[in-house]
């Protein structure tokens, strides 16, 4: 049986077997590779989502997550241009239909469909309105983790203008892909 890390949002968690998602029309699932670990993670832990929702609990966490598609629905496969196969790293903002956003790992309770809906599981759902990019398979999934925050540094992060300064408070993955996106635009390394 697949497991996951569930939090409670009282400093607890729990190791839960939970069943693989059954595809739902316009999901897909993901056998998840690797996840990264996030200091809003620690927060989350100690029930403290810094997201804007607030967060619910309980929940499965994870948000920097390479996976491999394991099933999609036709929809899905139209909507992220992949199919089953294909490693992906997943942002973790999901646009809604009525105009708002969830976060995996944050916004999703452990009660609603499948429950897995973060990273810390054998198997993840991806819901309408995900974003996953196609990413190389010649390197090991832990090092592409890093693509949620490059995907995030490069929407929110403008480049750099000839003569201003930059300082980066922060050496973890925010810091170091806010770094390249500011000096290399959205021209970085490729993921």
């Amino acid at each position: 049986m697949p497991r996951a890390i569930v939090f409670n949002g009282d400093e607890t968690w729990q190791l839960r077997e939970i069943p693989k998602p059954r595809l739902r029309p316009g999901c897909a699932v993901l056998r998840v590779e690797a996840v990264g670990i996030c200091h809003s993670d620690v927060d989350q832990f100690r029930g403290h989502a810094p997201v804007p929702s607030g967060g619910v609990f309980p929940t499965v966490p994870g948000h920097e997550i390479v996976g491999r598609i394991e099933q999609i629905s036709p929809a899905a496969a139209a909507e992220f241009s992949v199919q089953e196969g294909d490693r992906v790293g997943v942002r973790s903002y999901v646009a809604t239909a009525d105009g708002r956003s969830r976060v995996y790992g944050f916004g999703f309770p452990v009660d609603e469909a499948s429950g897995l809906f973060g990273g810390y599981a054998d198997y993840m759902e991806l819901a309408p309105g995900s974003e996953v990019q196609k990413l190389r398979d010649d390197l090991p999934a832990t090092e592409l983790t890093v693509y949620e925050c490059l995907s995030n540094s490069a929407t929110f992060v403008r480049p750099a203008e000839p003569g201003e300064s930059l300082l980066v408070l922060g050496p973890g993955h925010m810091g170091v892909t806010a770094s390249l996106a500011v000096v290399g635009g959205t021209r970085g390394p490729r993921l």
